[in-house]
């Protein structure tokens, strides 16, 4: 019960539905969509039978889907994201997609662990919340899933590997086309210190306006620094921060006002259907919100 109340707590910190509007929603599962068939296109190999790294099963004792298995895995996740991008709002198919897309995906999981990408490990989560959470709150449960990250991310780079290492490299990278030098500059704890701060700028309502400008920034800047004319880092790497620029926007972007928010509709006779067509059962709600309250802890163990 304690447990209960403090997610409720946490819950209530996001749960801001005059910005809750039925865009958001419909935007975020097409973003959500379309960024994940780029994304496994760009990295299409891992997804593919291949023999050219060793396939490490993600359970032992099984090694996964045959190769027959895996083609069709992958096509049907890839089905099923276009019906997810082109489905009305009305019509639940776009909540079967999301499901066939993460079910696909779990099982390729199991037969190459390599798969297990940040990227794809994200989506499949923020799928299955989208698909059995009702309309305004998975939009509070994503904003949740998205503050996570940059918080957990920012907190695994105050370690000696990223501050003696990449940090200097991302700082290096920075300095040089303005000709300038950080060798002597503490500047590699600017990373992790930034991310953090997007990370509490997000989580607090008052400050939330310019924490998702800042984001914006951020993924901006990695994208300089990890580009062809950076690091020249892989394309899944790029992308992903790509997706993080729209889903932002989706997100926390304060757009419209109270009289186009979902709750608002729920009053409205002529936009209650959107609300009630679009609500799945409690039971399976509840599922959702607890493999994400699972998911929002695990790291910190």
């Amino acid at each position: 019960m304690l447990a209960w109340r403090i997610w409720a707590r946490a819950v209530q910190q996001f749960d801001d539905r005059a910005t809750a509007q039925p865009w958001r929603l419909v935007a975020l599962r097409r973003w959500l969509a379309c960024s994940a068939v780029v994304l496994l296109l760009a990295t299409w190999t891992l997804w593919m039978p291949q023999h050219v790294y060793p396939q490490v099963p993600l359970l032992a004792g099984w090694s996964g889907l045959p190769s027959v298995g895996e083609w069709v895995a992958i096509a049907t996740a890839v089905v099923a994201l276009g019906a997810t991008m082109i489905t009305r709002q009305r019509n639940n198919t776009w909540r079967i997609g999301l499901m066939v897309f993460a079910t696909a995906l779990v099982l390729l999981f199991c037969g190459d662990q390599h798969r297990l990408q940040p990227w794809a490990y994200q989506f499949i989560v923020l799928a299955v919340v989208l698909a059995t959470v009702e309309s305004w709150r998975s939009i509070v449960l994503a904003r949740m899933l998205a503050v996570s990250i940059y918080f957990y991310s920012a907190l695994s780079k105050f370690d000696e590997t990223f501050l003696t290492t990449l940090g200097p490299r991302f700082r290096d990278t920075l300095l040089a086309p303005l000709g300038l030098s950080g060798d002597h500059w503490g500047l590699s704890v600017v990373f992790p210190l930034g991310e953090l701060a997007v990370a509490t700028l997000l989580f607090f309502r008052p400050t939330r306006s310019a924490g998702w400008v800042s984001s914006l920034g951020m993924h901006a800047l990695m994208l300089v620094i990890l580009g062809p004319l950076g690091l020249g880092h892989s394309w899944g790497v790029l992308l992903w921060n790509v997706y993080f620029i729209g889903q932002n926007l989706i997100l926390f972007a304060p757009f419209g006002n109270a009289r186009t928010s979902i709750s608002a509709a729920v009053g409205n006779p002529t936009q209650r259907h959107w609300i009630q067509q679009a609500t799945p059962p409690a039971a399976v709600s509840l599922v959702a919100e607890i493999l994400l309250a699972v998911v929002l802890l695990w790291p910190a163990f």
